[in-house]
């Protein structure tokens, strides 16, 4: 409103307008109250002469109490040089200031004024505008923005722009607590709230200023008046004092476990940070501090080079199906091992050992035995043999997934064709749902085998649980049978039991005549591994 007046000119013309000062006057007390913004006339002594009704609201005066005040009398002291330089230099633009009401609180304001001349003497028309409103949401955005409203530490944002800001800086630690997911699903997300909460209050006691730059990470920065053997042992001292604090689940004690990853340099500090805590929690070690030597960041390149490669082979038919001879004692084949490689964009073919890991990792595997399973039903559809595919735990419990093996069977007729391996050493929690899986492929017509039984802890109640028709021998335990006395006793072992409970068995990794010659006479059904035949991209016949 203000703005407008001042710059249309009418101001100006005031004293060619009216024939006396009182009609001047007059018309002014009629401008400034048509406003909502705060409004006051000071004369040539900068004494308040006119004030409306939103310049007394927000000073906190009547409009009386405010005659006669000088204008400085509504200025904080802080802003008081501010004040008087924009008046001195005659800027009319909007400015920033601090303002003091009646009460004596301070708030921020925005200012603009004007001097004109009445009758000869000089009279300063100001606006003020109360932004307390405003920069408490502004306030209030920034805190969103910045801070984790949990715990009320500044979050990974905030971290990154005082890391820009930091002249100084030299080494950053990310602590990491252990399986916090579990403690969620185990105790309910409010202990894990509280958990959260008594560890960043541990944090601000060791007189640092850490973040929480993650569901279940903290961070701290340090300048260089920190050494290395320092940032060691703060590192160690916070692990060792959180890990003994007991933490309360329904006033039941429980201890949690930290891994912590540290960088000490200014290039890359908070990703090296990040590399350093993963490879503490893969390594299963208390901490990692970052070192060029370990080439952490060589092999995350090489995962997602490897991660690309998979997406490509999935869009440009480049999932392969090769197949492995399974033999019975005569020497005939009677079955086949669907085996999966990649092949890149050179060409090449890859073992599944170099990309699996990462396309279970980046989600990318189900596609993988979708493709593998579509692939191999349709060539067995028209093939008198029996054909073996792997399939994990993740694939069984992936409904989706198990729709379409099933889906699959039906359109290629292969169910009594096809037989499942599952991998032993991945672990069988959840019987109800791998149980029906069984049944359901079982109803077609298919086999399942355990497959690497005899690696690690081996469950016999797995045999039972899921009416297995056939074990496979790991091969582990297989191509060192004629050189471990130990390997021999638990293979014979294996085989008595399925024998007696009616199951078939399979020698993987029988690799050499040697190891063939040891185990032949034992009582296994079939054979399997490169002595007899390596895995190809036709279906060899026999």
């Amino acid at each position: 409103m203000l703005q407008s007046l001042l710059d249309s000119g009418i101001i100006n013309n005031l004293n060619n307008s009216f024939n006396s000062e009182e009609q001047i006057i007059n018309f002014l007390d009629q401008i400034i109250n048509s406003t909502i913004e705060g409004l006051i006339v000071f004369d040539e002594n900068k004494k308040c002469i006119r004030a409306n009704k939103s310049a007394s609201y927000i000073f906190g005066y009547t409009p009386e109490e405010m005659i006669g005040k000088f204008a400085f009398e509504f200025v904080a002291d802080d802003s008081k040089e501010l004040v008087k330089n924009r008046i001195k230099i005659k800027d009319q633009s909007p400015y920033e200031a601090y303002m003091v009401k009646k009460d004596g609180t301070k708030f921020p304001a925005m200012l603009r004024g004007r001097d004109i001349l009445i009758n000869g003497k000089k009279i300063r028309i100001s606006a003020i505008i109360d932004l307390s409103e405003l920069k408490a949401k502004e306030e209030e955005i920034y805190t969103i923005a910045y801070y984790d409203k949990l715990t009320g530490l500044p979050n990974r944002q905030k971290m990154i722009s005082d890391m820009n800001k930091m002249d100084r800086l030299h080494s950053c630690v990310i602590f990491n607590i252990d399986k916090f997911g579990q403690i969620n699903d185990l105790f309910g997300s409010a202990i894990g709230d509280k958990l959260l909460i008594k560890f960043a209050e541990e944090l601000k006691n060791e007189n640092t200023h850490p973040y929480r730059i993650g569901g279940d990470e903290f961070a701290i920065l340090f300048d260089s008046s920190i050494t290395y053997k320092d940032l060691k042992l703060f590192i160690e001292k916070i692990i060792d004092k959180i890990e003994k604090m007991e933490f309360l689940a329904d006033n039941e004690p429980f201890h949690i476990h930290i891994r912590a990853g540290a960088a000490i340099n200014k290039h890359k500090l908070l990703t090296h940070a990040d590399i350093a805590v993963r490879e503490a929690k893969r390594k299963k070690i208390p901490y990692q501090i970052y070192d060029e030597s370990l080439k952490i960041e060589e092999k995350y390149k090489k995962n997602l080079e490897m991660t690309v490669a998979i997406h490509k082979a999935l869009q440009n038919n480049g999932i392969l199906c090769y197949y492995q001879p399974i033999f019975n004692k005569d020497g005939e084949i009677v079955k086949y091992e669907v085996l999966v490689r990649m092949r890149d964009e050179k060409g090449n073919i890859i073992l599944p050992g170099e990309f699996l890991p990462i396309a279970k990792t980046t989600k990318l595997y189900t596609q993988i035995t979708r493709q593998v399973v579509r692939c191999a039903c349709n060539s067995f559809a028209s093939i008198d043999k029996s054909f073996n595919i792997n399939i994990s735990i993740d694939d069984i419990n992936n409904p989706e997934l198990v729709e379409y093996i099933i889906n699959t069977i039906k359109k290629t007729g292969t169910g009594e064709k096809i037989g499942f391996e599952i991998l032993e050493t991945e672990g069988i929690e959840n019987y109800d749902i791998v149980k029906k899986f069984i049944d359901k492929v079982k109803a077609l017509g298919a086999t399942v085998a355990i497959d690497d039984f005899g690696s690690g802890y081996s469950n016999f109640k797995h045999i039972f649980s899921l009416n297995i028709d056939c074990i496979k021998l790991d091969g582990s335990l297989i191509k060192e049978v004629y050189k471990q006395k130990k390997n021999l006793i638990v293979v014979e072992t294996i085989i008595n039991f399925a024998s007696k409970i009616g199951a078939k068995t399979v020698a993987e990794f029988v690799c050499c005549k040697e190891v063939f010659d040891a185990i032949k006479n034992l009582g296994i059904d079939y054979f399997q591994g490169f002595y007899f035949g390596k895995p190809s991209p036709e279906i060899v016949k026999g």
